[in-house]
């Protein structure tokens, strides 16, 4: 490839070159892990940034710890500069954000190593490199530890990146990156934004306390079994083969914290077979039932778009009289309640008669039941859109990144 030229990490340009992090960070400062212990919290010392304090990107300011000034210049390499890079060791590894001006004079714990890049290299390309999946599956395939993971400063130090000779380059490419990344955060505002309004509007329209236009009358408190019929579910028996991998859906917890928020569920991870439904205490349910987790995540639902089979940590409401929306959103309204009348020694459960016995406020018809439903809805639809302009966004971030950090697509400088 004319232009080109071939390392260990493929083909880059002629005039970039192939680093260990080692050679691109401060001598004086190389890649280091923070504060062993940072002792007891000290009023106006120094402040110190934990794993936790690393979010989306950025250091989270609002509880950092404190240490003394004492043990802080006892690890004086690892006090912050403006634009020095902090990296988490474990836990979230590999997250990463960059230190600002405000952040000068902060030190680091254990769990948490800075990269602190000489004048001629651009601490904000570094980050984006840093943040590539190329990067990041390395990191995970370097892992020491059995129960607690963690990275090791010596595999940090040595693992290599292409960087561009030029700082303007590096400056360019970042600046590209950063306008992607500012795009994603202003979306992420967006759906939580979205996302509180819901959770405000879902305390006041599901209690009565906010009605819409056109409807009147007291809501009647009712119990769960009023609502309509209860189903448990059951699973065949996992040793006789021809119960399994047929036809038929069921859901475990895990398809529905899959779901990651999303109303509907259609399709499962395992199905059973017809004789797997008849000799087992699974029930077919159907369509547009809403069903909830009785025990793990207790108190997560779902809407089945065709008939389904669950296992026995669900209960299942079949309406009746009952819009299925509304009753969903409901649900998920006193997810707390659940949770307070569940009990267990292994795992938390919500037994099936504290569960019909649970007393909810409906309103008087189904009319307005139907349309605090299809509003609440329409706020999810918003919401899910969102959502996957987020996850578009992210996509093609994602490939721009593998054409800009690996040079196969210049930047003009």
């Amino acid at each position: 490839m004319e232009g080109y030229k071939h390392t260990e990490l493929g083909w880059i340009p002629d005039d970039w070159d192939c680093l260990e992090l080692s050679h691109i960070t401060q001598k004086e400062r190389p890649v280091s892990y923070g504060i062993v212990q940072t002792g007891l919290p000290v009023k106006d010392g120094i402040k110190c940034i934990r794993v936790l304090d690393i979010v989306n990107g950025k250091i989270d300011d609002d509880n950092l710890i404190t240490t003394s000034h004492k043990i802080s210049n006892a690890y004086k390499r690892t006090v912050l500069q403006d634009g020095d890079l902090v990296m988490a060791l474990r836990g979230k590894i590999g997250e990463l954000a960059k230190a600002t001006k405000s952040h000068e004079g902060y030190n680091l714990t254990r769990g948490v190593a800075l990269v602190a890049p000489k004048a001629n290299y651009d601490s904000e390309y570094l980050k984006q490199q840093m943040s590539s999946p190329l990067f990041r599956d390395y990191l995970m395939g370097h892992l020491n530890g059995s129960a607690l993971k963690e990275l090791a400063i010596n595999v940090i130090r040595k693992i290599k990146v292409p960087i561009p000779k030029s700082k303007s380059e590096q400056l360019k490419i970042a600046d590209v990156l950063s306008t992607w990344d500012k795009s994603i955060e202003t979306l992420t505002q967006l759906i939580a934004a979205k996302q509180q309004l819901k959770k405000g509007l879902m305390q006041q329209l599901l209690t009565g306390k906010k009605r819409l236009p056109g409807f009147k009358g007291k809501w009647e408190v009712k119990k769960i079994k009023q609502l309509g019929k209860i189903e448990s579910g059951g699973t065949p028996d996992t040793k006789i083969v021809e119960y399994w991998d047929g036809q038929i859906d069921w859901i475990t917890p895990t398809d529905i914290t899959g779901l990651n928020g999303y109303r509907f569920i259609e399709h499962t991870q395992r199905k059973i077979t017809n004789a797997g439904l008849k000799n087992s205490s699974a029930t077919l349910i159907p369509a547009n039932s809403v069903i909830i987790c009785t025990r793990a995540t207790i108190g997560d639902c779902a809407i089945n778009l065709k008939p389904i089979t669950t296992n026995q940590g669900f209960k299942t409401i079949i309406p009746k009289d009952v819009n299925y929306m509304f009753l969903y959103y409901k649900m998920l309204s006193i997810k707390d309640v659940m949770i307070e009348r569940a009990n267990g020694s292994t795992f938390l459960e919500i037994s099936k008669t504290d569960f019909e016995n649970l007393e909810v406020l409906v309103p008087p018809t189904e009319s307005e039941q139907t349309v605090i439903g299809s509003f609440l809805e329409k706020l999810d639809e918003e919401i899910d859109l969102l959502k996957k302009q987020h996850e578009s966004l992210k996509l093609q971030k994602q490939g721009l990144m593998q054409q800009l950090l690996t040079g196969k697509k210049r930047v003009k400088v």
